[in-house]
């Protein structure tokens, strides 16, 4: 059984439900409350992905045993399921597919893609018994699917506009829902870097009754620092709170990588997931860190946006990348910006669109390597097309 697969004909789509108190008497009737694994909750706008990743790095190297839950996959649902940094195994994951999909249908209850995920997660974690089961937040936080469970520590990366049609416009107003997963006593470390959002989340933190701090008010981080030694800041020290000793071994510029490589006819792809205006910024400051040019060949593509959003990102891209190696990518998904917005930017940019039929047509003999950034699900697609090619 393919998981992937059976997961596109049973549960189709990922969408966001928000129907958080029935899938928390839900998770209480399969009786999947984790009972001795510690809980750590990663929340925020952008960097959540890389922090929890930097966090389960850190604590598996000190033989703690993890359980790690991230999200969107960009490849294969296996990458939402990791044990010690590993993924679950095929077979292992179609079991609890099956046996949960039997028990929902004797409680004759349907539920959400992102909801089945979730509870599948859960059903591992009964079996694994890990020491800490580390939880990235899909959408938001409040309600969110992992806010069923009761963080013992929590980080909250960023607080940036996206999903405004479900979170609000205003950065408050997406605060509140981030903060959604702080608990009485739960443990708080976020790196926030504007002060009425440190004071925003302060005063929830009192109102809850949980411990908060801040690196920006400790003075471990400064507006200068790029978003990813932010991030690995804020993982090293929940790492050396849990761990209780100092990691002043631990340089970030270890751990700074691509989410995923591949290679194609020679050329290096390398790929930056960055899906939001604030994530484009972010992943541009990366990027002058790392040490990479303006020269790359730079290969984007979007969600569905509007017309502003797309406007702003494609503006951060000129202003950062050579136009004559930025090119746009057409692929297919439902949640993929329309064939007529794309040639609308392309046009109004003087840009190339291109596909899996007629991207490495464009490359010269001299191109060694391409930046693919954008969209999760743009990501995920391109992969599909490389393999298609010939992917080694």
């Amino acid at each position: 059984m393919n998981p992937d697969l059976w997961l596109k004909k049973f549960y189709k789509n990922e969408v966001f439900s928000g129907n958080f108190e029935h899938l928390k008497q839900l998770v209480s009737r399969l009786e999947l409350f984790p009972e001795q694994s510690q809980i750590i909750t990663v929340a925020g706008t952008n960097g959540k992905g890389q922090t929890i990743r930097l966090l389960n790095r850190i604590l598996v190297s000190h033989q703690k045993r993890c359980l790690l839950w991230t999200s969107p996959h960009l490849f294969s649902v296996l990458e939402r399921f990791q044990l010690n940094s590993q993924n679950i195994d095929v077979r292992e994951l179609s079991e609890i597919f099956l046996l949960l999909e039997k028990k929902l249908n004797e409680l004759n209850v349907r539920i959400s893609y992102f909801e089945f995920l979730f509870l599948s997660f859960l059903m591992w974690a009964k079996t694994v018994k890990p020491d800490y089961l580390l939880l990235e937040v899909g959408l938001g936080g409040r309600l969110d699917a992992v806010n069923t469970l009761d963080a013992d520590y929590c980080l909250l990366t960023s607080i940036g506009r996206d999903h405004q049609d479900i979170l609000g416009h205003r950065l408050e107003e997406i605060l509140a829902q981030k903060v959604g997963v702080f608990r009485k006593k739960t443990y708080v470390i976020s790196s926030l870097e504007l002060d009425y959002l440190r004071k925003k989340t302060g005063q929830h933190a009192q109102k809850v009754s949980c411990e908060w701090q801040d690196l920006f008010d400790l003075g471990l981080l400064s507006k200068s620092d790029h978003f990813s030694k932010r991030n690995f800041l804020l993982a090293k020290y929940l790492a050396e709170k849990i761990l209780k000793q100092p990691l002043n071994g631990l340089d970030f510029k270890d751990f700074m990588s691509a989410r995923y490589t591949a290679k194609l006819r020679g050329v290096n792809i390398v790929f930056f997931p960055s899906h939001n205006i604030d994530g484009l910024r972010k992943l541009v400051q990366f990027l002058k860190q790392a040490k990479y040019t303006n020269d790359i060949s730079l290969l984007v593509s979007f969600s569905d946006r509007s017309a502003s959003e797309l406007r702003v990102m494609m503006k951060i891209l000129l202003k950062n990348f050579k136009r004559n190696k930025i090119w746009l990518y057409q692929y297919s998904h439902f949640k993929a910006i329309s064939e007529e917005k794309l040639t609308a930017i392309a046009n109004e940019n003087k840009l190339k669109v291109v596909n899996d039929k007629t991207l490495f047509e464009l490359f010269k003999e001299e191109e060694k390597e391409l930046l693919v950034t954008g969209s999760n699900y743009f990501l995920s697609q391109f992969d599909v097309s490389l393999q298609r090619i010939g992917r080694r």
